[in-house]
């Protein structure tokens, strides 16, 4: 597992970091994607239904319904900021979604993922307390799909707790990886490719 490689850093971690960076090695040792096969091709095969094209084509009205609001929103504030309006709360909609973050929970889940999104820089560092907040937002959650499924991805997650495929911490930090898995990437496309069309109109 990448995680447990005895190898030094490089660049060298300067020692004033060891803190914060011993803490997102812990975080990323419970995400599947740090594992090698055997591991990693059990819990692969826990989500891996969750992903396939189907269910993805019935996301694709929930996606164009999410845009259409945000970008109606926008306008009846009377301006538009692409990165603050669309690109940034897109992803977070969306995904809050998947998990079966109640409507009213949302707000919350944006602020979690701004923190989990920001890498070092200030003290108390917003990623840590993420991390933190994440896993208090997601634990009793999980507790309740363990009993109590439904037809979301927390409820995925948890099922593969039961036959000892993943841990209770895997669960979670699986979960926070749903919530940072896209967004930048996402973000980037949907800016550059508005940038784009807008700038080759003829295309």
């Amino acid at each position: 597992m990448l995680a447990d490689d005895p190898r030094p850093a490089y660049p060298e971690i300067s020692e004033s970091d060891n803190e914060f960076c011993d803490i997102l090695r812990a975080e990323n040792q419970q995400r599947f994607i740090e594992y090698d096969r055997p591991e990693h091709l059990e819990m692969r095969k826990v989500m891996h239904a969750y992903f396939t094209l189907k269910p993805m084509e019935e996301w694709r009205l929930l996606v164009r319904s999410a845009i259409v609001g945000l970008l109606d929103a926008a306008e009846a504030r009377g301006n538009v900021d692409l990165m603050r309006d669309l690109a940034v709360p897109l992803p977070a909609l969306v995904i809050a979604e998947m998990m079966g973050v109640p409507a009213s929970e949302r707000p919350h889940i944006r602020v979690l993922t701004e923190k989990l999104l920001h890498r070092g820089g200030s003290e108390p560092d917003p990623h840590v307390q993420g991390i933190t907040e994440m896993n208090d937002y997601a634990s009793p959650i999980v507790k309740d799909r363990m009993v109590n499924p439904k037809e979301d991805f927390i409820s995925v997650l948890a099922d593969g707790e039961k036959p000892g495929v993943s841990t209770r911490d895997q669960v979670l930090g699986n979960a926070a990886l749903l919530l940072l898995a896209g967004h930048g990437t996402t973000i980037g496309l949907t800016c550059n490719g508005t940038l784009s069309f807008m700038t080759n109109r003829d295309q």
